[in-house]
Formats: C-alpha cells, sequence, structure tokens
C-alpha cells in the first residue's frame, strides 16, 4: 500500500473519518460522544474498571488526555465490544486476529447497543497504528455508529486526574482551577 492509501482504505471499507489533532480538539464539547481505545495483551488484573485492567503505552497515554479533559470513554474490547470506564468486567485473553467475521459483527452490534443506552451516537476512536487498528476497525464499523479515527491526541492542557469509576458518564466532572 502506497504511503497516504491508508486513509481513503479506512474510509472506503469501514466508513470511518479520519480526524486531526485539531479536529479531536473541537469535538470535545460534544457530549454524545464515546472516546475509545483499542484494548491490549497486557491486563493488569482478574477483574476491573479499564483504566486498572488494561496496560501499554497506547492506553496510557489515552487514559490522560481523556481524564484530563474529563471525557467519557471506553475500552473496544474483543471479548466485550465495549468496556466503559465505569464497568467492572473480568480478566480475558483473546487476540483480535483470532476473532472470525461473525464475531466482529456481534461485537459491532454489542458495542451499538451498549453505546445507545448510554445515549452515545458517535464514537472517537484512538490507536497511534492504522495496520493494529484494522479488526477493530472491522468491529467499528459493523456497531453502525459515526466513527471517527484519529492517531494522534492533542498534547494535555492540564494536569487533572478524575476517579473514573465515579461516573463520567453523560456530564463532566466540574474540577476547580486549585485542583
Amino acid at each position: 500500500m502506497k504511503r497516504g492509501e491508508w486513509k481513503s482504505k479506512i474510509r472506503d471499507e469501514y466508513g470511518i473519518t479520519l480526524v486531526s489533532e485539531i479536529d479531536v480538539l473541537d469535538m470535545i464539547e460534544n457530549e454524545d460522544t464515546l472516546w475509545t481505545t483499542r484494548c491490549c495483551k497486557t491486563k493488569l488484573c482478574m477483574q476491573g474498571y479499564p483504566i486498572d485492567m488494561y496496560d501499554s503505552y497506547v492506553t496510557r497515554h489515552f487514559y490522560k488526555f481523556v481524564l484530563e479533559h474529563e471525557l467519557p470513554f471506553a475500552i473496544v474490547s474483543d471479548k466485550y465490544g465495549l468496556h466503559f470506564f465505569d464497568e467492572t468486567l473480568a480478566y480475558y485473553d483473546t487476540h483480535p486476529q483470532s476473532l472470525s467475521q461473525e464475531l466482529k459483527k456481534y461485537l459491532g452490534e454489542e458495542m451499538r447497543r451498549k453505546a445507545w443506552v448510554r445515549n452515545f451516537d458517535t464514537i472517537i476512536f484512538y490507536n497511534n497504528s492504522p495496520l493494529m487498528s484494522k479488526p477493530y476497525f472491522e468491529m467499528l464499523s459493523y456497531s453502525g455508529i459515526k466513527t471517527y479515527y484519529t492517531t494522534k491526541l492533542p498534547q494535555a492542557l492540564k494536569n487533572v486526574y478524575s476517579d473514573p469509576s465515579r461516573g463520567l458518564g453523560r456530564k463532566r466532572i466540574a474540577v476547580s482551577e486549585n485542583g
């Protein structure tokens, strides 16, 4: 594949729109948007919230961004479809390449169901590698939810952390400038 062809492939094959860091900043205020990234091989506990379970460079960078901006988030999971910030779910060891098309379709439908229950009609998916994103693009495509993809998140604007178990949900947590 020639340089840059992956952008049109993502749009044409999966119906996913590529967005820049600037576009991402413009989308922060959209309350019907769910922020997502991929799961990872390293899981730190047998059961837990996403922030306690999934550990990789990608997830750590993602957590920092969503927590600093107080955004609702989920991990695109090879077992659960979506693992929301306030859900405690069990450990699993499923490699994305082992998923059949039927299972990816099921997970996409499960993503749609779980997102719509929480009134999300848009997903932003962050992953630094389009190549490593293919199984997730397929699941997101099957979800039928309007999806945007970015390979970069803007640098942090402030250093504020919130407990993900406290229900960011549809409302953002008010954080004072003093901490």
